[in-house]
């Protein structure tokens, strides 16, 4: 079989849940350009529009956190060769702050909905022997090494979603059906811009801190997803890929070694003397302020010199 053959995905209809933004809009669009048929959604319709728009693709919102967004999605997309779960969130907060809500709220995003998405979807994926249908959980390197932060949800989330095709396999394999998850390193996204503390926002610090001394492409998100999309990777069954530039590996020798990346000085510290310099408390929905009276030009509490809402939008303050 020939090179080009062998990674065909022309013809192939996808359904890229998140696909109107970051590493889902990047899928996308590479699909769409290697001949592809693209369906999105998201939450938030003015990005799905304009991508929809901008990529010439069916385009709509539902929420897959709830049944009915979830049903949404099946009627409209109807049947399916590639199943890709990119959309997620996260939040973050110190531990004995972080709330239920938020940790449901998390769970039930990442891991819970890409679940039951894809239950939703089992009549409708067309799988043969001869090419099996494909389902892709876009994950994290986070679900296996914690460089961190405080994105406990997140970071339990992932963890969960990298292990559930593992089992779900041995059932889906007899519908020939190929469940596989993508764990990702940091890729160039605005997601990735708004959490940047580079001095000149460039994603110096996060790039620094990578074995490519760099960050992700879309052709190094998109060779993956083509790769198990197509015949190449059908013998590819209910396992985890790291697309991190050898993140995974460069942070694990640290962790084994008994350091940790300080996020505020950007060094490796030993972890025994790792310290949580900052005490939040969460604005709650009647107090949108807080404690404290916050302007919309104030700064962060959290140093970063970012505005009040640097912190994933939801008001967390010193």
């Amino acid at each position: 079989m020939k090179i080009k053959e062998l990674f065909d995905i022309r013809g192939k209809k996808f359904f890229i849940t998140g696909g109107h933004t970051g590493v889902g809009r990047m899928i996308a669009e590479g699909v769409i350009k290697n001949g592809g048929q693209v369906v999105i959604s998201g939450r938030r319709s003015e990005l799905v529009q304009k991508t929809s728009e901008d990529l010439l693709c069916t385009g709509f919102t539902a929420d897959i956190s709830t049944d009915e967004g979830i049903q949404r999605c099946v009627d409209i997309v109807g049947d399916l060769d590639v199943l890709i779960n990119c959309a997620g969130t996260s939040f973050a907060s110190q531990f004995d702050e972080f709330s239920e809500y938020d940790w449901d709220k998390t769970i039930g995003a990442n891991l819970t909905a890409p679940f039951l998405l894809t239950q939703a979807f089992l009549p409708h994926l067309r799988g043969t022997k001869e090419q099996p249908a494909v389902v892709i959980n876009i994950g994290s390197t986070e679900a296996v090494v914690a460089a961190g932060g405080c994105a406990y949800g997140y970071n339990a989330s992932k963890a969960a979603l990298m292990h559930m095709p593992f089992k779900l396999q041995e059932d889906l394999a007899k519908q020939y059906i190929n469940w596989n998850t993508l764990n990702l390193g940091p890729f160039d996204t605005d997601l990735l811009k708004f959490i940047d503390e580079s001095p000149d926002q460039n994603m110096e610090y996060i790039a620094e801190h990578n074995p490519q001394k760099r960050i992700g492409t879309k052709n190094e998100i998109l060779g993956p997803v083509i790769y198990l999309s197509s015949k190449a990777g059908q013998y590819i069954k209910g396992r985890s890929i790291a697309v991190d530039g050898g993140l995974v590996t460069f942070l694990g020798n640290y962790m084994t070694k008994g350091a940790y990346l300080n996020q505020h000085t950007k060094q490796w510290e030993p972890t025994e003397t790792r310290t949580y310099p900052y005490k939040w408390k969460r604005a709650k929905p009647e107090d949108p302020k807080g404690l404290f009276d916050i302007g919309k030009d104030d700064l962060c509490l959290c140093n970063s010199g970012k505005k009040y809402k640097h912190c994933h939008g939801e008001h967390l303050w010193k």
